[in-house]
């Protein structure tokens, strides 16, 4: 409700703050992604079918191979936003 309020009377600080969210939402995806992941350690369930072990894991691995996309995605957006507000800066001065 707040970023409504910022992005009403400031624009560039609404786009500024909504750079540092997606920037941070990165963040928090790649560490989701690139290190919970291994320690997890799913190579060492106690599963008795290898199947159902295998399923396991790429099931789960393909869970956090999302959160990898997903980071790359908001960290691409941030910096086109980021870009965007510091054209509009320099157009304005």
């Amino acid at each position: 409700m707040s970023m409504l309020h910022i992005s009403r009377k400031d624009a560039r600080l609404g786009a500024r703050c909504l750079v540092y969210a997606l920037g941070g939402a990165a963040v928090v995806c790649l560490v989701l992604g690139v290190g919970v992941k291994p320690m997890i350690g799913l190579t060492r369930l106690g599963i008795d079918p290898p199947a159902l072990k295998n399923l396991l894991i790429a099931y789960v691995g393909g869970l956090f191979g999302r959160f990898v996309v997903m980071a790359v995605i908001y960290f691409v957006l941030a910096i086109v936003l980021g870009v965007l507000v510091s054209r509009h800066k320099k157009h304005r001065a």
